[in-house]
C-alpha cells in the first residue's frame, strides 16, 4: 500500500473513532486482484453505492460477503464494520491459425492443448505469433486477448541416386518438391540417350532414377543379284536380322546370304552394328544327267518358282526329258511351260505337285508316260499335243488319265474304263480339272476322255477331222467344246450323257453325226448349223432325250431324219426342216410334247411309224402333195391334232400308202392347201 492510500485509511479509522458516538460503520473492500476500492465509513444502519473494480482477463461478478464468495452483497444496510469480497468470472478468448485448422475458444488463464498440423514433405516446427516466423509461441494457458498464430515448415530432405548402364552414376541430397539437377550421362555404344525414367522437378521421396537408352536402328539392304526385290528392313543395334522369306530367281535356286560381293562371308545370324549389305547367291535350280545320245535330262528339281519354263539346253547341249520324279514334292510350284526341245516326259515326273495349276506340254513332245502328273491335286488346266501316252497309243494308253497314273491322291476321283478294254484299267484325276487344250492330231480317239466328269472346257486344233466313239462319253462337267474347223465326223455316242452341255455350233465341213452322239444331253439348249453346211447324215438317236432343246435348223443337205433323231426333246418348239427332206424315220420326234406344228418339205415321201407319236400339243399339220408312205400310228396321242392340212386333193390323199392310224379317224383332212 502507497502513502497515499495508508493516510486515506488512517483519516477514515479518526473519522471513524470520531463517530463511534454517532454509531458509524467502516466498509472495506477486498478486490480479490482487481482494481484498488477504497473503504467507506457510513452511519450504521445505511446502504452505500459501490463502484466496480477492473481486472485485466476476467469480468466482475460481484461483492460477496465472505472469501469463499458464497454470500452474495445485494445492495443491504450495513450495522457493524464489513469487508466485501470482489468475485471474477474470467473472460473467453480465441486462438486461430494461419492454416486450415479451427480455432480453438477457451477462458482467459485455462490450459490450452495447440494442435500438430501436417504438410506433405514437411516437418511441422512450431506455432509463431508472426507471419516472419520470428517470434515462436510458447505459452500452456490462454494468453490475454487470445492470439493468431502462424505455422512454420521445415522441408523434408530425400536421397536420390542416378544409375545408368555402368551402374551408380551420382547420389544427390534434394529439398521436398525441389528441381533436381542430373549428372552428365556417358556415352553408350550402339545406344541413344533418351531421357531419365523420373520427373526431375518434382521430387518428393527418396527415388532411384535411372537412364534411359533406345538402340540406334540401322539398315540393312538385299542385293538379290537378279532375283526377285526385296525391301531394305530396319534393325536395332545388336539384334540379329529377321530374315524376309527367300527372293525368287527363274531357274535358280537361293544359296544363301552373304556379307561380300564375292561370296566370301557366309552371314550367319550376327548381330548388326552397322549399316550392311546382304548379297544373294544363286546356284541353277536343276541337276542333270547325260544320256547315251548326249543329250541332258532333268534328274531333279531343287527350285521354289511358282512359275518355270523348262530350259532347252544345258552346257550347249539339249535337254530332251524330264526324268522320273524330277519335280516331286515341288509344292511352290504353279505353273509349268514344256516347250522346246523336251521330247519324253517319264513316270511320275510331277508327282505331288500338290500346288501345280497350269500345265502346257508343247507339240515337240512325242511320249508322256504313265502318271506324270499324278497327285497334282490342284491343276486346273492344262495344254498337251496329244490325248494318253503319244500320239500312237491305243487302248488304256490312249486315254486322257493316263498320264494321272493309278495311284489314288488327294481331291481326285477314279476313272473306270469300260469292260471291253483289254487291261481294264482305272486311273485318277484331279477333281480341280477344268480346262483342256489340245494342240495336234487328226482324231480324238475311241474312250479317249470317256468319264471325266470334272472337265467343264475343251478346246481341240482345227486338224482335227474325226471324233470317235465314247470319245466324251459320260463328261457330265463339260459345259463347252470348241469344234475344230477341219472336223468331218462325229461318230456313236460320243458326247453321250454329256449333262451340262448348252450350246453346240456345227461347223461347214461336218459331215456325219453318227448314232446318239449327243443322247442325253439334258442341258443342251442350242444347235447352231450354218445352211451352208455339208452335214448330209445324221444316224440314229443323235439328240435323244435332249430334253432341254428348244429349235434347231437343219442344213439343207440333209434328205432323211433318222429313228429317235428328237425322241423326248420335251421342250423342242421349233424344228427347220430342210427343203430337201424326203424321209422322217420312226420315232423321230417321239414325245415332243412342247411342238406345235410341223410343215413337211416339198419333197417329202415318208412319215414312218410313230414319227410324231406323243406330240400331245401338235395342233398344227401341214404335208406335201409328195408324202407316198405314212406309217403306223405317226400322230398317234396328238390329242390337240383335230386337222391336216394337205396340198394335194383327197383323192390324192386316198392314195397314200397308210399303215394303221386309228388316231386319223377323227381328224379332218383339208385338202388343196398350197404349200410355199
Amino acid at each position: 500500500m502507497n502513502m497515499k492510500k495508508y493516510f486515506v485509511f488512517l483519516f477514515l479509522c479518526i473519522l471513524f473513532l470520531c463517530g463511534c458516538k454517532n454509531k458509524t460503520v467502516m466498509i472495506a473492500f477486498n478486490s480479490n486482484g482487481g482494481s484498488y476500492i477504497m473503504p467507506e465509513i457510513i452511519e450504521s444502519g445505511k446502504s452505500i453505492e459501490i463502484t466496480s473494480p477492473t481486472k485485466e482477463g476476467f469480468n466482475f461478478d460481484g461483492w460477496y460477503y465472505d472469501d469463499a464468495l458464497t454470500i452474495p452483497y445485494n445492495n443491504e444496510t450495513f450495522k457493524r464494520n464489513t469487508t466485501l469480497y470482489a468475485k471474477w468470472t474470467p473472460k473467453t478468448y480465441t486462438i486461430a491459425f494461419d492454416y486450415d485448422i479451427e480455432p480453438i475458444e477457451a477462458e482467459f488463464l485455462s490450459e490450452i492443448n495447440l494442435p500438430t498440423p501436417t504438410k506433405e514433405g514437411f516437418v511441422f516446427d512450431g506455432w509463431y505469433t508472426s507471419p516472419y516466423l520470428d517470434k515462436p509461441f510458447t505459452a500452456q494457458y490462454m494468453p490475454l486477448g487470445g492470439a493468431y498464430l502462424y505455422p512454420k515448415w521445415t522441408p523434408k530432405t530425400f536421397q536420390v541416386k542416378f544409375y545408368h548402364f555402368g551402374g551408380l552414376l551420382d547420389i544427390q541430397t534434394i529439398n521436398y518438391n525441389e528441381r533436381i539437377t542430373p549428372p552428365i550421362v556417358p556415352s553408350r555404344e550402339g545406344y541413344i540417350f533418351t531421357g531419365w525414367d523420373h520427373d526431375l522437378e518434382t521430387i518428393k521421396s527418396d527415388a532411384i532414377i535411372s537412364a534411359m537408352y533406345i538402340p540406334k536402328v540401322f539398315i540393312v539392304d538385299f542385293e538379290t543379284n537378279g532375283g526377285t526385290s526385296i525391301d531394305s528392313i530396319a534393325v536395332t543395334y545388336g539384334e540379329s536380322v529377321s530374315m524376309p522369306a527367300p527372293p525368287q530367281k527363274p531357274l535358280k535356286v537361293f544359296d544363301g546370304w552373304y556379307l561380300d560381293a564375292d561370296f566370301k562371308e557366309l552371314y550367319q545370324n550376327t548381330q548388326v552394328t552397322n549399316n550392311i549389305t546382304l548379297y544373294a547367291k544363286w546356284k541353277d535350280a536343276f541337276t542333270y544327267v547325260l544320256k547315251y545320245d548326249d543329250t541332258y535330262e532333268i534328274y531333279k528339281y531343287n527350285g521354289s518358282d511358282e512359275i518355270i519354263e523348262i530350259p532347252s539346253e544345258f552346257q550347249s547341249k539339249k535337254v530332251t526329258s524330264i526324268g522320273e520324279n524330277a519335280f516331286i514334292n515341288s509344292t511352290n510350284l504353279k505353273k509349268v511351260i514344256i516347250n522346246n526341245n523336251i521330247k519324253t516326259i517319264n513316270s511320275y515326273a510331277f508327282y505331288d505337285c500338290i500346288n501345280l495349276e497350269e500345265v502346257y506340254i508343247g507339240d515337240n513332245v512325242i511320249q508322256i508316260e504313265e502318271g506324270a502328273l499324278s497327285s497334282c491335286s490342284k491343276l486346273k488346266k492344262l495344254t498337251i499335243p496329244f490325248v494318253g501316252k503319244s500320239k500312237d497309243a491305243t487302248d488304256s494308253e490312249s486315254h486322257f488319265a493316263f498320264i494321272f497314273g493309278k495311284k489314288e491322291f488327294y481331291n481326285a476321283y477314279n476313272v473306270i474304263l469300260p469292260l471291253n478294254d483289254p487291261l481294264c484299267r482305272s486311273y485318277f484325276l484331279p477333281n480341280t480339272l477344268e480346262e483342256v487344250t489340245i494342240t495336234s492330231g487328226k482324231k480324238i480317239k475311241d474312250y479317249s476322255f470317256y468319264n471325266c466328269k470334272s472337265i467343264k472346257k475343251v478346246i481341240l486344233p482345227d486338224s482335227i477331222d474325226t471324233i470317235e466313239s465314247f470319245a466324251f462319253y459320260k463328261c457330265s462337267g463339260l459345259e463347252e467344246i470348241k469344234f475344230p474347223k477341219d472336223l468331218e465326223v462325229i461318230e456313236e455316242y460320243s458326247f453321250y450323257d454329256c449333262i451340262n452341255i448348252k450350246n453346240i455350233e456345227i461347223n461347214n465341213n461336218l459331215k456325219e453325226i453318227k448314232s446318239y452322239a449327243f443322247k442325253g444331253c439334258i442341258s443342251l439348249k442350242n444347235v447352231y448349223i450354218n445352211k451352208e453346211s455339208k452335214l448330209n447324215l445324221l444316224g440314229e438317236g443323235v439328240f435323244l432325250g435332249c430334253i432341254s432343246l428348244e429349235e434347231i435348223f437343219l442344213p439343207n443337205s440333209i434328205e432323211i431324219l433318222p429313228n429317235n433323231l428328237f425322241a423326248y426333246c420335251s421342250n423342242l418348239k421349233n424344228v427347220n426342216l430342210p427343203l430337201g427332206i424326203k424321209e422322217i424315220s420312226k420315232y423321230c420326234f417321239y414325245n415332243c410334247i412342247s411342238l406345235r406344228f410341223f410343215i413337211s418339205s416339198p419333197l417329202i415321201e415318208k412319215l414312218d411309224d410313230y414319227s410324231f407319236g406323243n406330240c400331245i400339243n401338235l395342233d398344227c399339220v401341214y404335208i406335201s402333195i409328195s408324202l407316198m408312205y405314212l406309217g403306223e400310228n405317226v400322230f398317234d396321242g396328238c390329242m390337240r391334232l383335230e386337222a391336216i392340212h394337205y396340198e394335194g386333193t383327197i383323192d390324192d390323199w386316198e392314195n397314200i400308202t397308210k399303215e394303221s392310224n386309228q388316231f386319223l379317224e377323227d381328224v379332218n383332212i383339208i385338202d388343196s392347201f398350197l404349200l410355199k
